[in-house]
């Protein structure tokens, strides 16, 4: 009987606590940053185009649709350009090493081709965190000239990763806002004279 009855009060009391947990539970976490503080610090702001500079800087290594280490994005001119003509040869310990690379030599590439997945991921990784700056910073608190720049080099920068992507792919979708994941896919080609403009 006794543990009926605690049982009984142990559950009226959750019950009648639980209503007064939602307030508790529903506060932005303090000290982080989060799109509505992005562009009021300039702090903040200046970290969020360091983030797009970030993607330009990849070289090589365990990187995002990269886990074999294969060259990505910043390589771009020397794998799609030099290596594919006779202007250079791969290189490397033996003839057959880096198959990524004889297949671009070879112009035998597979859709799987690491330097090509990796240059597609990282150029929209870019574009995505240069839309984040482009569409948010004018709404900030941050000093005009500090909008001005940050806003100018985003725009430098998409357009730097979208000239990767025209010459390796030629039209390619074109992203000026931010968009779900799940969407993007949706979105059709360009043509090149689009993604050039």
């Amino acid at each position: 009987m006794k543990i009926t009855r605690a049982a009984l009060l142990g559950l009226l009391l959750t019950t009648a606590l639980t209503p007064g947990c939602k307030d508790f539970l529903d506060k932005q976490p303090l000290g982080t940053t989060t799109q509505d503080n992005l562009f009021k610090d300039p702090t903040n702001a200046v970290q969020a185009i360091n983030a797009v500079y970030d993607v330009a800087a990849w070289d090589q290594g365990p990187k995002w649709g990269s886990p074999n280490g294969n060259y990505v994005a910043q390589t771009f001119e020397w794998g799609f350009g030099d290596l594919m003509t006779d202007d250079s040869e791969k290189g490397g310990s033996s003839p057959s090493d880096f198959l990524a690379l004889i297949q671009l030599k070879s112009w035998n590439i597979p859709p799987s081709n690491g330097f090509v997945t990796s240059l597609w991921v990282h150029s929209f990784t870019g574009i995505a965190r240069a839309n984040t700056v482009i569409n948010n910073v004018d709404a900030g608190t941050i000093d005009p000239a500090l909008k001005s720049r940050l806003k100018g080099e985003a725009l430098f920068l998409r357009a730097y990763f979208y000239f990767n992507l025209v010459k390796g792919f030629g039209g390619v979708p074109l992203f000026e806002q931010a968009v779900v994941p799940t969407d993007a896919g949706n979105v059709s080609r360009a043509t090149i004279a689009q993604t050039y403009a």
